[in-house]
């Protein structure tokens, strides 16, 4: 009776295994689809959009895009963490993964039901301003704040954000009073309003906020990198004007369900990181203000809970609480 259950046993496995190793080998075998939780034109759209050109270049399979916002980008993270776990789903996510579970006691989707893939950019941004502020620094900004912060208001793309956090961390750091928090579903949606001065500044990634300073028709002040951005080498970071403590940049990366199995995830990981290799890749990623940078393994698994829990941190020491009902 025992050789025969452990017979049934092996036979099961060994069927797993050659089911799974089956479907690794022949995938992709039909269209792949992205999921942004973001607005078109934002980093993440843009991201997408050239993985989606060059996998399905590799794959010789349609990789298509769907953009799904709300929610602090929950229900597009629900949408793929409730899809069948075979590897056609992916979701281009952004630090919200590493924000929401500390914003929201309830969520719409288990964290644990996604597994990081690969990280495939990192975001700088920066401090951008309305050109009738009259500013020209991140110091003569915080002077102007102090003096009329009920004037003043910030956009933002949400509790959570990348955004909100800089701010936060801007606000901590220069003991700003408080000013009004205006958050929109996504970085471009919110730029018309900063354009035409009815939002006075904002701390944006520089992949969304980069041609409107280039076109003049927004004002920068300071960028989130250690060191000045090549493409914007007349830009100042905020540790150069005083203030090092402002260090959040955004970033980005594939996840899938987490019971996809691992032959499928690895494979996603090896095309998305070929992909990320090429040089002209690399170069329209800076072009748009981004950095390419894949991780190996399990590298970006880890760095999900490690920024958990950092920006939890960076939370708790502005006194905010997460919870509370705005």
């Amino acid at each position: 009776m025992k050789k025969t259950a452990l017979a049934l046993t092996a036979a099961l496995a060994l069927s797993s295994f050659i089911t799974h190793g089956a479907s690794a080998a022949a995938f992709p075998d039909r269209p792949v689809r992205i999921v942004v939780p973001a607005t078109a034109g934002g980093p993440s759209d843009l991201v997408a959009r050239l993985m989606a050109e060059r996998l399905g270049n590799l794959w010789g399979q349609s990789v298509v895009v769907e953009n799904r916002t709300g929610g602090a980008q929950m229900i597009a993270a629900r949408a793929v963490a409730t899809a069948a776990p075979d590897g056609y789903t992916l979701l281009q996510g952004t630090s919200n993964m590493a924000t929401n579970p500390i914003f929201h006691k309830e969520m719409p989707y288990d964290p644990a039901d996604l597994i990081a893939v690969m990280r495939t950019h990192s975001t700088p941004m920066a401090l951008v301003v309305h050109p009738s502020l009259p500013v020209d620094s991140v110091e003569s900004l915080a002077a102007y704040i102090k003096k009329q912060p009920a004037e003043l208001s910030f956009s933002t793309t949400g509790m959570g954000s990348s955004q909100q956090l800089a701010m936060l961390q801007l606000q901590q750091l220069a003991k700003l009073p408080p000013m009004t928090e205006v958050p929109y579903q996504g970085s471009s949606q919110g730029h018309p309003d900063l354009i035409s001065g009815r939002v006075q500044l904002t701390i944006d990634p520089v992949a969304a906020v980069g041609p409107h300073i280039r076109s003049g028709a927004v004002k920068a002040l300071a960028v989130t990198t250690s060191e000045r951005l090549p493409s914007f080498p007349d830009i100042p970071t905020f540790a150069e004007s005083g203030y090092p403590g402002v260090d959040l940049g955004g970033w980005g990366g594939v996840f899938v369900p987490s019971a996809t199995p691992r032959p499928i995830v690895e494979q996603l990981r090896a095309a998305v990181g070929q992909v990320l290799e090429q040089p002209d890749v690399r170069q329209r990623m800076l072009d748009m203000g981004m950095v390419a940078q894949p991780d190996k393994d399990d590298a970006f698994q880890g760095f999900v809970l490690s920024e958990r829990e950092r920006l939890a941190k960076v939370v708790a020491d502005a006194g905010l609480n997460p919870h509370e009902k705005k």
